[in-house]
């Protein structure tokens, strides 16, 4: 629908806003938010209410907490393997290139979109 359209642009733009915000770009999260108001009061404009609380709890449930967020919460066991999650992607190559951990599992903790490398084939096994 319609409705659903802006509801959807203006929750990605909350997320948007919300992550350049954590991670301390405050200009970009400035942007994010002027652009997701300005479509919320376009969306007023053309009639539809609410749009702001329906994008909230949109954002709410597309922003699946961060990897920090589950640190926190996680048991004494699994933190260790969140603490892992959350290195550096060059730490995380650095550590496949000294071989303490394999292509595979490098792979799995880089996320996609930052992988600048495609990583790290493991060589041809004869």
């Amino acid at each position: 629908s319609l409705k659903g359209g802006y509801v959807d642009q203006v929750a990605e733009g909350m997320i948007l806003e919300n992550e350049a915000y954590e991670a301390g770009r405050l200009e970009q999260a400035k942007r994010h938010a002027a652009e997701w108001e300005a479509l919320a009061n376009k969306a007023a404009e053309v009639g539809f209410r609410d749009i702001r609380r329906a994008a909230r709890l949109r954002a709410i449930k597309l922003a699946r907490p961060s990897l920090r967020e589950r640190l926190r919460r996680a048991p004494r066991r699994m933190r260790r393997r969140l603490e892992e999650e959350l290195l550096p992607p060059n730490e995380v190559m650095l550590k496949a290139k000294e071989g303490e951990i394999t292509p595979a599992e490098a792979n799995r903790r880089i996320p996609r979109r930052q992988r600048a490398i495609k990583l790290l084939r493991p060589p041809p096994q004869e």
